[in-house]
């Protein structure tokens, strides 16, 4: 098992390279071929459960698409062993649309906390918490089904 230092080390690169510099192929030396992120545990949320990595992927180019400035802010960073904790702002200007809002234009902002699990050296697991939802359609509005 890694040391807490070992996969906060992990975790913060994650953001700094993949998330933050906008690098999805990045997310191939962070996250393990089976990823899994744990969306909104409440099954009325439009952000679910997504598994394995080509699929993390995929969200994540979403998030950069409909968010072309997209940046997460870290403001605390807690590591015991296999696990990190990271509480954070990220968001950006909602430029496309995404989970069914309309694009607003607007610079939008939400906190969240997410746990990660490091496995060999690379991110397996990360469970997910933000208030996204509740924030973008503040700021957009529903697009038409």
């Amino acid at each position: 098992m890694p040391t807490g230092d070992e996969s906060k080390e992990i975790v913060s690169r994650f953001f700094e390279e993949a998330i933050n510099g906008h690098d999805v192929p990045a997310l191939d030396r962070f996250c393990s071929e089976h990823y899994v992120w744990h969306g909104a545990e409440d099954e009325s949320e439009e952000l679910p459960e997504v598994r394995g990595l080509v699929e993390f992927k995929k969200l994540v180019q979403a998030f950069f698409d409909a968010f072309p400035d997209f940046h997460v802010d870290i403001r605390d960073t807690f590591a015991e062993g296999d696990r990190v904790v990271v509480r954070y702002v990220e968001g950006g200007t909602h430029a496309g649309d995404f989970i069914g809002v309309r694009a607003s234009h607007e610079r939008v902002l939400w906190p969240g906390i997410g746990i990660f699990r490091v496995q060999a050296g690379v991110i397996a697991e990360e469970w997910f918490q933000s208030a996204i939802v509740t924030k973008i359609e503040r700021a957009g509005t529903r697009a038409a089904s």
